[in-house]
């Protein structure tokens, strides 16, 4: 098994080669072959002159980036699209960006040139196996559908407080919320993840499986070694707390 450090060079070299998830503009005019994965992939493809669909389609939780202006946005309905997507960019060198719950605060999920996949239309819902305590998800689940379908089972998972923060993006940055003081970082809770590498394959990494990769997928990177799909997580039973507000009124100042 080669270093961690080794990994991360490695696959920071390959990524630099394929400009995969880089930040380098395309190389090659993919333009003539966006036709050909449209019509290869169950979802869509939008580019700059597909006007308002576009437009839309491209807008993430900061508006602050609505002026950003991807190569193209192609919106995935399954595992095959994904891997479809990243074999196109790879070949035409079109940098990725992933996007999920879109509030990434460097509007990772809406960077200008590159080719913006759209998670969110990846079906299969959030399951939660009772046997195992643990919980499968698409990466682009939103943390209040985590919860909400938790919630009958007594379960949670460490999550942060904003309800549509996107549980893939979460993850990958680590994940600090309201439960980490007693349970960890959402990451702490990670078990394994599906994840699309830059040449189109897929693989599932976990602490038996790739491992390295495993490793870097929990903070250690923010998603830069593949475009991930599913995440599956260990959960913890859920107690019942109280919330108590008290308002002071403002002082009012004395008469003259």
């Amino acid at each position: 098994m080669i270093s961690r450090q080794a990994f991360l060079r490695g696959a920071v070299g390959a990524l630099a080669t394929s400009a995969v998830f880089g930040h380098v503009r395309a190389a090659a005019d993919p333009s003539s072959g966006w036709t050909g994965l449209a019509s290869s992939i169950g979802g869509r493809v939008l580019l700059p002159d597909s006007g308002g669909s576009f437009t839309s389609g491209k807008q993430i939780f900061n508006s602050l980036y609505n002026g950003s202006n991807p190569a193209a946005v192609v919106t995935v309905t399954s595992q095959a699209d994904v891997e479809k997507a990243v074999a196109f960019a790879a070949a035409n060198k079109l940098k990725i960006a992933p996007r999920g719950g879109g509030h990434s605060y460097i509007g990772a999920s809406a960077a200008a040139g590159a080719m913006v996949i759209d998670l969110r239309g990846l079906t299969g819902g959030v399951n939660f196996d009772s046997a195992t305590g643990n919980v499968t998800m698409p990466a682009a689940t939103d943390l209040y559908a985590v919860q909400q379908a938790l919630a009958g089972a007594g379960r949670a998972i460490p999550t942060g407080s904003c309800p549509t923060v996107g549980v893939g993006g979460l993850t990958l940055g680590g994940g600090m919320g309201a439960d980490s003081r007693h349970a960890g970082l959402t990451c702490d809770a990670l078990r394994s993840a599906t994840v699309v590498l830059p040449g189109g394959e897929t693989v599932t990494a976990s602490a038996d499986d790739h491992p390295d990769l495993f490793w870097a997928l929990r903070g250690g990177g923010g998603g830069n070694f593949g475009v991930t799909t599913s995440m599956t997580f260990a959960t913890f039973p859920t107690a019942d707390s109280d919330v108590v507000r008290v308002d002071f009124a403002p002082r009012r100042r004395p008469r003259c």
